[in-house]
C-alpha cells in the first residue's frame, strides 16, 4: 500500500515538486466515515420505503415516454457545462481542443470522487496545464455556477412567488443571502491571494500557501472578467433551463405537474447539495433532501425521493455510456497512431 501523496510542480509554472502533504490516516477515516453515513442513510431509505409501501404505488404508472426526452436534455446540458468548462480552462491557461474538454469533463463527472484528479492529471499530462491552473479553473467553475444558479433562483422566485417557503424559511431571503455570500468572496479571494505569506523556495506550510495564494488570486482575476461571466452566463442559463424542464418531464412521468417556482427552488437545491460530499455522490442524502423539501409544494415525499432517484439514474446512464464511447475512442485513435 503506497501512502497519499500530494504533488505541486516548480514555482513557475504552479505545479509538481513532492510537497510531502502526507494524509494517509486522516483519509482513511473520512472514507470509513462517508461509507458508514452510506450504509445508515440507504438503510433508513430502504426502511422508509418498506414502511411507507402504499405511497410508491405510482412507481408502477411510471411513463416511460417522458424519460427518453429527459435524457436526451441530459446529454445536451451536460454537452453545455463541457462547453463552459473549455472556456474557463481556455481563459486561465491556453486553448485546448473542445473534444479533448469534453472527454475530460464528462469522464471526470462520471467519477464521483477522482473525477477532479483525473481531470487535473490529464490536463497535466496531455496539454501542459499545471495543478495549480487547474484549481483555478475547479474554482472558478463551481463559483460561476453557484452564483449564477442563486442569482437566477433569486429573481425567478423574486417575480413569480416571493412569499414561497421550504418549511419555515423563505426561498427568495435564503438564495438571495446566499449570492450576496458568493459575491462576498471576491474581494477575499484577493486580500488572501495578495497577504498570504509565500516563499516559493520552501517546502511544507509556506509552500503550501504560495500555492493557495497564486490559486486564489488567478480564482479572483477570472470570475471578475465580465466578457467571461456573459458568456458563461447564457451557458448557466441555457443549463438551469434544460434542468428545469427535465425535472418537469420526471414529474410527468409519475402523474405530478410543478409550478414553476417549485421546479426553480428544487433545481437551486440540487445545486447547492452538490457542494458538500457527505455519502458517495451524496447517495441518500440528496434523496432524503429533496423528499421532504417537495413537503412544502404539496408534493409527497414518495414522488419527490423517486424523482430524484430517476434523475440520478439518468445522469449516471447517460454520463456513464459517454464515458465508455469517449475512453474506447480514444484508445483507438492512440493504438491507431501506434500502428502508423
Amino acid at each position: 500500500m503506497g501512502r497519499d501523496r500530494i504533488t505541486i510542480s516548480s514555482p513557475e509554472d504552479g505545479g509538481t515538486s513532492p510537497a510531502d502533504i502526507n494524509t494517509p490516516g486522516k483519509s482513511t477515516l473520512i472514507t470509513v466515515l462517508r461509507w458508514f453515513l452510506f450504509v445508515l442513510v440507504v438503510s433508513m431509505l430502504v426502511a422508509y420505503f418498506v414502511r411507507h409501501l402504499h405511497e410508491f404505488t405510482f412507481i408502477l404508472t411510471i411513463k416511460l415516454r417522458y424519460l427518453i426526452p429527459a435524457a436526451m436534455l441530459k446529454f445536451l446540458g451536460l454537452t453545455i457545462a463541457a462547453l463552459r468548462f473549455h472556456l474557463i480552462v481556455t481563459f486561465v491557461s491556453h486553448k485546448i481542443p473542445f473534444l479533448t474538454a469534453f472527454r475530460y469533463f464528462v469522464v471526470g463527472q462520471f467519477l464521483p470522487h477522482g473525477g477532479n484528479v483525473y481531470r487535473a492529471v490529464m490536463l497535466k499530462k496531455s496539454d501542459d496545464i499545471s495543478y495549480r491552473k487547474y484549481l483555478s479553473v475547479l474554482l472558478s467553475f463551481k463559483w460561476i455556477n453557484l452564483a449564477f444558479t442563486a442569482l437566477l433562483g433569486t429573481l425567478i422566485i423574486g417575480v413569480l412567488a416571493p412569499d414561497m417557503c421550504m418549511g419555515k424559511i423563505s426561498a427568495l431571503w435564503l438564495f438571495a443571502s446566499i449570492f450576496l455570500i458568493l459575491l462576498s468572496v471576491i474581494p477575499l479571494f484577493r486580500l488572501a491571494g495578495k497577504y498570504l505569506p509565500t516563499n516559493p523556495q520552501t517546502r511544507g506550510p509556506f509552500r503550501v500557501r504560495t500555492i493557495v495564494s497564486r490559486v486564489l488570486e488567478s480564482t479572483a482575476v477570472t470570475i471578475k472578467n465580465r466578457p467571461l461571466l456573459l458568456k458563461c452566463f447564457f451557458f448557466i442559463f441555457s443549463n438551469k433551463c434544460i434542468s428545469i424542464v427535465t425535472l418537469y418531464l420526471l414529474f410527468r412521468s409519475i402523474g405530478t405537474v410543478c409550478s414553476l417556482p417549485a421546479l426553480v427552488i428544487y433545481m437551486v437545491i440540487l445545486d447547492l447539495s452538490g457542494v458538500i460530499t457527505i455519502t458517495p455522490s451524496n447517495i441518500g442524502i440528496r434523496e432524503f433532501l429533496l423528499g421532504y423539501l417537495t413537503l412544502s409544494m404539496g408534493i409527497t415525499v414518495a414522488q419527490g425521493i423517486t424523482v430524484s432517484i430517476m434523475l440520478r439514474m439518468i445522469k449516471f446512464t447517460v454520463q456513464g455510456t459517454l464515458s465508455a464511447l469517449l475512453i474506447l475512442t480514444d484508445r483507438g485513435k492512440s493504438r491507431g497512431s501506434v500502428d502508423g
